[in-house]
């Protein structure tokens, strides 16, 4: 069953007259025939009532939207609520559900069928699209490049959110293009500020290398019987370490400024593991002598030196500083600008806190703003694994053999702490484990005799899954939980692998 988020975000490709299934089933709903389990326990007369209220929540919503012209999400609720008609059976049945795979309640204004009000596309529009479109890409390759950056560091969990927050966004982009392809108006938007912490590294750079990068001088004093147009300069940047050999290298040279701009970079070379490499960095800074060129058959001359001090290397991957030109000790006039970075810091991570103008699609809000709480029996639960779809071939649940085998290896991974505690396992544990093993091997081996037809089944059941378990993680993401949002990401990774592997093979 789709949760509202993925219902909300994606337009659906209805079948053979939409609007005529719409009503029947704002109409006459599902079957309601006695059950035999009519006389069951609280818990499924509880669960029986809640599966009830949250179907004609949907109807009701469909309805709405189909009566104020908005088909595509009118669909999308359509979906929804035909989605839940099997689990009303069940439960009318006295058979038990699993209410975490029932959609969360709808924002209070969708609900109760609130039209908002359609205001017209004008010229404008196309451009507001455009520039919409084109911040949102931004900030999806802001949040793909930070997650890269994290994952280079080693932090799983911060990549994850990273992860979540690009997923959201490519969500966003896709409901404006689909706003943009049906000729609606333009949404309402606003910018708020974001706190980023972002780990600053150089990737580009290898474990080894130190990069002074020398930008420009400001203000170069003329040497006497000089014009600016005569004045001809360049850099000697000399390295610090090995310091019994320091290494130099010099800049192109820049003509007629006194604020050339050199924007050049020297690479030098570098011994991580050397335990004189910190100790030097602290002691001796990176010399920049600023030379200007006098003519043929004359030596060059030094018009300063600008000395950078690199001992913070230690904790950060970049230094930049902007420092006078100095004649020994004697300030000579003029200052020259330049970076010194390595790929990462000698010790620990470059963590850094950035302020950033984020943009927010506000006609959207209503589908994300709203923290949900979750049934009670899926509160109950400790990590319930996402319930099993229906496949076209005798109504059996099709579920991932890798998402079954982790379930199956987390299980069993609990249950031996709690045998290594001597506590007691639950009975609902064992099933669980029992049932997972079960399905696996029951799957595997369909897919070794069931041939073509049931894995081409199988892998539109894989691709369905995928983009489920990553509708589930963005819904769980936008209400504030995003350690649970974490679990529906690993099981679509683990779906993803799966059909990479099958549709790389030979079958």
């Amino acid at each position: 069953t789709a949760s509202p988020s993925a219902a909300g975000r994606q337009p659906m490709a209805p079948a053979s007259s939409p609007m005529a299934s719409l009503q029947s089933v704002a109409s006459a709903g599902p079957s309601t025939s006695p059950s035999p389990g009519s006389g069951g326990t609280s818990r499924n007369d509880a669960q029986l009532a809640a599966v009830k209220e949250r179907y004609a929540e949907y109807k009701a919503a469909a309805l709405a939207a189909k009566a104020s012209g908005r088909t595509v999400e009118a669909l999308a609720y359509f979906k929804s609520a035909k989605g839940m008609e099997p689990m009303l059976t069940a439960a009318e049945s006295g058979l038990p559900i699993d209410m975490s795979s029932l959609p969360e309640p709808l924002a209070p204004s969708a609900a109760a069928g609130v039209e908002q009000k359609k205001r017209s596309r004008t010229e404008d529009d196309t451009e507001v699209f455009e520039r919409l479109a084109e911040g949102l890409g931004e900030q999806i390759a802001t949040c793909s490049r930070n997650g890269e950056l994290y994952k280079m560091a080693g932090d799983v969990k911060g990549a994850s959110a990273f992860e979540l927050e690009a997923a959201s966004l490519q969500a966003d982009l896709d409901m404006l293009k689909n706003a943009d392809s049906y000729g609606e108006a333009a949404p309402r938007f606003h910018y708020e500020e974001r706190e980023f912490s972002i780990v600053r590294s150089f990737p580009e750079m290898g474990d080894c290398d130190c990069d002074v990068l020398v930008d420009q001088c400001h203000s170069l004093p003329l040497p006497s019987g000089y014009k600016e147009k005569d004045l001809y300069t360049y850099v000697v940047v000399t390295f610090p370490y090995p310091h019994d050999e320091e290494p130099s290298e010099k800049t192109k040279t820049v003509k007629s400024s006194v604020n050339p701009a050199f924007d050049a970079s020297l690479r030098f070379p570098v011994e991580r593991k050397s335990r004189s490499l910190a100790r030097t960095l602290k002691r001796h800074p990176v010399r920049l002598e600023v030379m200007y060129e006098r003519g043929f058959l004359k030596s060059d001359q030094s018009m300063g030196v600008g000395s950078i001090l690199i001992g913070d290397l230690e904790t950060m991957s970049e230094v930049h500083a902007s420092v006078d030109l100095m004649e020994g000790r004697k300030a000579c006039g003029g200052k020259i600008e330049a970076r010194v970075r390595l790929r990462q810091p000698l010790s620990g991570q470059d963590i850094q806190k950035t302020k950033q103008k984020w943009l927010v699609i506000d006609d959207y809000a209503n589908l994300k703003s709203k923290k949900q709480i979750p049934p009670p029996q899926a509160a109950q639960r400790v990590k319930q694994p996402p319930a099993a779809s229906s496949s076209s071939g005798g109504g059996q649940a099709m579920q991932s053999v890798e998402v079954l085998r982790y379930e199956k290896q987390r299980l069993e991974k609990m249950m031996a702490e709690l045998r290594s505690k001597k506590q007691p396992i639950p009975a609902a544990v064992q099933q669980r484990h029992q049932a997972a093993t079960e399905r696996a091997a029951a799957l595997e081996a369909k897919l070794r005799s069931g041939g073509k037809p049931f894995l081409r089944s199988y892998l539109a059941q894989l691709k369905t899954g995928i983009a489920e378990q990553q509708a589930r993680a963005i819904q769980l993401a936008q209400a504030g939980d995003k350690q649970a949002a974490l679990t529906p990401m690993h099981y679509k990774k683990l779906m993803s692998n799966e059909l990479e592997k099958w549709a790389n093979s030979s079958l």
